[in-house]
């Protein structure tokens, strides 16, 4: 048997012959595999514990190397998909929030700058240390608009807070509409930086709120489905792994399609996770029952 984690590509040879083959590239390779062992199924099962692969080979649903059945029952019970989007949702909102309270300011008017933003030569009024853990050179400075003398500070580097004195000229940027937000000119490295958090700022907003919503949207589903909920039959399509602490796969949850009571092809996923077994009594393409909403026919729990 080879298995290779960075190219991901998976053999398995019986007397020589290459029974199965797949890859999947930098991801893990937790799972069962079927091939043909003398001409009936047998499986490759491949776990991982967070830090090194280990391997089994599953006949008649039983392991080779302990002789122990696999298991079919539900997995060791982890919060459900629900409770996990909606708690995944609200950490990235709450940590959006956190960044836009500490940065969202300066990101703004860092935005306001580029837009509308004029370079003039400002004059060094003050020279200073801020104190600290790393004492950091800071110099002020001012310059005139329209009469008017504007001031404002800037960190410096150790090199050019020697470099500058009183009176020495240095380039400021001033949004022109209010000359008050001043500040030193950003480099594109810096303006580089300031798009991309700008762009995670959106992108946390957007996916928590999604998260939430897809949460909120699954636990009132799973109420309708308890209260007026109607069995149906269902072809299981796949199975995706379920992971816990260390990355470690937990259970498979199932995904299915189905047809509601207006002929539309419809898909769902199960919210519980289940063993190894589950994969083996419930292959692809194995007939299972589950439940609708047949006020909302999109809304489905899987039954086995």
């Amino acid at each position: 048997m080879e298995d290779e984690y960075f190219l991901g590509k998976r053999v398995v040879r019986v007397d020589g012959h290459i029974a199965y083959q797949g890859r999947t590239i930098l991801s893990d390779h937790s799972g069962l595999y079927e091939f043909d062992l003398g001409g009936g199924p047998a499986f490759l099962h491949i776990r991982t514990n967070g830090f090194r692969y280990f391997y089994d080979v599953i006949i008649d649903e039983r392991s080779i190397s302990t002789g122990a059945p696999l298991d079919i029952e539900l997995a060791r019970q982890p919060p459900s998909s629900t409770t996990e989007q909606l708690i995944g949702g609200l950490a990235v909102m709450i940590s959006v929030l956190v960044l836009l309270l500490f940065a969202g300011p300066q990101i703004w008017n860092d935005v306001r700058l580029t837009v509308d933003g004029k370079i003039v030569d400002a004059n060094v009024i003050s020279r200073t240390i801020v104190p600290g853990r790393n004492p950091s050179p800071q110099i002020g400075y001012a310059f005139p608009i329209d009469d008017v003398v504007y001031t404002g500070r800037m960190f410096v580097s150790d090199d050019d807070y020697r470099r500058l004195h009183l009176g020495d000229a240095v380039r400021v940027v001033y949004l022109r509409s209010d000359p008050s937000i001043n500040q030193r000119p950003r480099q594109p490295i810096e303006q580089l930086l300031g798009a991309g958090i700008i762009a995670l700022v959106v992108w946390g907003a957007v996916s928590g709120a999604r998260e939430v919503r897809r949460g909120l949207h699954a636990r009132g589903a799973a109420r309708r489905l308890r209260q007026r909920g109607v069995d149906t039959d269902g072809t299981v399509t796949g199975a995706f792994a379920r992971r816990g602490r260390g990355f470690a796969v937990i259970g498979f949850n199932l995904s299915y399609d189905y047809t509601d009571e207006a002929g539309v092809a419809r898909h769902g996923r199960s919210t519980a996770a289940y063993g190894l077994g589950a994969l083996l009594r419930w292959p692809v393409g194995s007939r299972v029952r589950i439940r609708i909403d047949p006020e909302r026919p999109a809304d489905s729990e899987f039954l086995g």
